[in-house]
């Protein structure tokens, strides 16, 4: 019997304030890294580029239209690389509202759709600067199918539900999640992991930024709450092999009959 194995990675750094292009240049650095260790399907951190700056923000995307050019970039990426690439999350301006969005490559460069944040975190001012998403999408790939939550929706398990009622075998979890809450990040993730019965990566920003600490881990959680992979405080190319049979192995197990053996 066929297994359907394969290498995720997660791409773990610190931004460095108000370096687009930096950024930029140390996120491809770090693709083609785990690219050539393997990987088919790459997540990187939460607002990679920019950090939560919003004066850089607005600045770019009324005088420089960095997201467009930033979207060719990792296109172009994905493509030479042959990667399925989460582009943790970009700024996304439409009219006069800013959206918290990720944008998802297939290996062939071309973008597959987007999810825009649905959970905006006030102690870091993102519901007074983004404007809320809605719904949460499926990607279907030949690989497998994915799902996208962005940071604090870990703290809302509907959305990992709602996910995991559409088929989602790995849910990529871009974030800039800070200290003192490292065990808040690790338990959360593997509770939604062992409760939807599928992989969980989240995929977190170390270093410090504007006085924020952020607290790194990023990690990969079986269907079954352990970890395949975890990453420490600094920048990281986290990559691990995992084996998708085991989201219906998981569900399988618990969908027997009452009675039978927990």
């Amino acid at each position: 019997m066929t297994t359907r194995k394969l290498k995720l990675a997660n791409i773990q750094f610190g931004v460095v304030p108000g370096k687009i292009d930096q950024n930029r240049s140390l996120a491809e650095r770090l693709i083609r890294a785990a690219a050539g260790c393997g990987a088919k399907i790459l997540c990187l951190p939460e607002l990679f580029t920019t950090g939560h700056d919003f004066n850089l923000i607005r600045s770019t995307h009324d005088k420089e239209a960095k997201c467009s050019e930033t979207l060719d970039w990792l296109g172009g990426l994905a493509r030479s690389l042959n990667i399925y690439l989460a582009a943790g999350t970009l700024p996304e301006k439409e009219g006069e509202k800013f959206y918290n969005t990720t944008f998802f490559f297939s290996s062939e460069g071309e973008l597959l759709g987007k999810y825009r944040k649905v959970h905006l975190f006030p102690q870091m001012g993102e519901d007074s600067f983004f404007t809320p998403g809605q719904g949460y999408p499926l990607f279907h790939t030949p690989l497998a199918r994915i799902g996208i939550a962005v940071c604090y929706d870990l703290r809302f398990p509907g959305q990992f539900a709602d996910l995991a009622a559409q088929g989602a075998e790995i849910i990529l979890v871009p974030a800039r999640f800070p200290h003192p809450r490292l065990d808040h990040w690790r338990i959360l993730i593997r509770a939604r992991a062992i409760e939807n019965y599928l992989f969980v990566a989240g995929c977190n920003a170390s270093g410090t930024f504007d006085h924020t600490l952020f607290c790194g881990h990023s990690c990969i959680i079986s269907p079954w709450g352990e970890t395949v992979a975890e990453a420490g405080e600094r920048e990281d190319v986290l990559v691990a092999e995992i084996d998708l049979d085991l989201v219906e192995e998981s569900r399988s197990f618990f969908r027997q009959p009452a009675g039978s053996k927990a």
